[in-house]
């Protein structure tokens, strides 16, 4: 078997995650360090995770090595993210869409979409439930030219809307804002910087 060249470019993979998701997350960070070619460099996003967790990581991340990868972890507080946006919009730990109160966002939710401002590097952002099954690199190479989020259509809302089993999700969709509009995967969303 021949075993693939190490590239010597980096991938940035952002995560967003707490302890309550922790056991995702370890899951998530083994598949990538596994499954990629390349040195990576991961952002975890998070004000509660434990000491404990970030040693385990940091394990995974530095057992797993290929040939000359190296892989970093750095931990960034959440909360100076949360600073950055307007505090009408935040409830608690929820954003308010404007005009919306009954529809809430978790703040963790939200932080992915301003990270294009704070972060001066293209990266990829996964949900820490989501598994990689290969080198991430052909995505992280993906062109996006001036646009800020690439992202894919998500399908299940459309198949929602139109298989009648679904029918309490198929009714908020009928009588939601974005009823004519696209849904996307926001669990894996490739991020260029905003200058």
């Amino acid at each position: 078997m021949k075993i693939p060249k190490i590239k010597k470019e980096r991938i940035h993979i952002t995560y967003c995650c707490d302890d309550n998701y922790y056991s995702k997350l370890k899951i998530s960070v083994l598949s990538l360090v596994t499954n990629s070619n390349h040195s990576i460099t991961i952002k975890l996003i998070s004000d509660n995770i434990s000491s404990a967790h970030l040693s385990e990581l940091k394990k995974i991340i530095n057992i797993f090595k290929k040939g000359k990868t190296k892989h970093t972890l750095t931990v960034y507080k959440a909360s100076l993210f949360l600073k950055k946006i307007p505090k009408n919009l935040i409830n608690d730990d929820f954003f308010v869409i404007k005009d919306r109160p009954d529809h809430k966002i978790s703040s963790s939710a939200l932080i992915r979409l301003i990270l294009p401002y704070i972060f001066n590097k293209k990266f990829i952002y996964l949900d820490a439930d989501t598994i990689v099954n290969n080198d991430l690199w052909s995505l992280y190479n993906t062109n996006l030219s001036d646009f800020s989020i690439g992202a894919v259509i998500s399908i299940g809302p459309l198949i929602a809307m139109h298989d009648k089993k679904h029918k309490v999700f198929f009714e908020y969709l009928k009588n939601d804002c974005f009823k004519n509009s696209y849904y996307f995967n926001s669990g894996v969303l490739l991020i260029n910087p905003i200058k």
